[in-house]
Formats: C-alpha cells, structure tokens, sequence
C-alpha cells in the first residue's frame, strides 16, 4: 500500500515493526542457473512491473550480475523488484550529474535454503530522464537495513503481510 510519510526521523515503533515484517517474511531461494537466456525469461523485454509501475533494467544488469558474482540472485532480484515487502523513497548525490537525485529503494529478506540466516536483497531504482530504472542490485546485512530505515526520506510502500512479533 503507497505511504505518504515525509518525515525522515523514522519513530523506533514504526523501525521494530518494519523489522519484524521484513523478519516474517523471508523468502528461502535455491540455486538456478544463471544464463542469458534465464535472464531474458525473467525480465522478457527488459522491464518488469512493481507496485509502483514499470521498472526498466539498466542496459548493463546482466554483465553486472555476471561479473559481480550475484550469479545466484536472478529469481531474488526479480522477486524483490515485483514483490518487495518495503520500499524506501531516498535522496543521492549523483557525481556524474552533480545533482541530488530521488531513488526507490525496494528490500525483500532472503536466506538460501541450506542456510538459516536472514539477507536482505535489495534494488535501488533511479528515475533518469523519466523512466524509473533498476541502476544496482545486491544484498545488505541488516545493520544496512536497518540504517536505510532510519535515515530514509518517506516509505512509499509497505506490503500488507504477516508480522511475527518476538518478545526480548
């Protein structure tokens, strides 16, 4: 559901909850095989739909996660991009265009299936000359997470989902 929060001081209520919803929601992923072809399967004409709209992969994405050895995060970064649980609204400073620039921040848990501890992909999508596109991928520990949280600008999305609270 879209937000509209522009305070950037994210309340300690509202940080343990988006934590305990991301925490609930864990998506276990397995090994598949990662070729041009798997790619193009994923993402047929380059973009794929969010619940924000379309997002457009950068021209590079495959090369990147080629070389980068994200090999094994295909389905991750699909599934992050189509179904995240949060999605952040941030501001950076671009060096290339020296100017600030608005980014989404979309941030899905995953953990491998023979491995019990808790990852979080995420995919920064920037809006370059009015297309939203995918420009990084790649996964936080959650400390990470935990400060994007924090010093985001607004939330713009919050899936509705379960939340397993856990008592300290």
């Amino acid at each position: 559901m879209p937000m509209d929060n522009n305070s950037i001081d994210v309340p300690n209520e509202r940080l343990k909850r988006l934590m305990a919803k991301l925490e609930s929601n864990v998506l276990p992923i397995g090994r598949r095989e990662f070729s041009k072809e798997e790619y193009n399967l994923s993402f047929s004409d380059g973009t794929i739909k969010t619940p924000l709209g379309k997002v457009k992969l950068s021209e590079n994405q495959f090369e990147k996660m080629n070389s980068n050895k994200r090999k094994g995060l295909l389905a991750a970064m699909r599934l992050t991009l189509s179904d995240p649980i949060i999605i952040l609204h941030d501001i950076r400073y671009n060096e290339e265009r020296q100017a600030n620039e608005d980014y989404r921040i979309y941030i899905k848990p995953i953990r491998k299936l023979w491995d019990l501890k808790i990852k979080y992909m995420i995919s920064i999508v920037a809006d370059i000359d009015g297309t939203a596109i995918s420009v990084s991928n790649g996964i936080r520990e959650k400390n990470r997470i935990i400060k994007l949280i924090k010093t985001t600008k607004s939330i713009l999305y919050e899936k509705q989902c379960s939340i397993i609270l856990q008592h300290p």
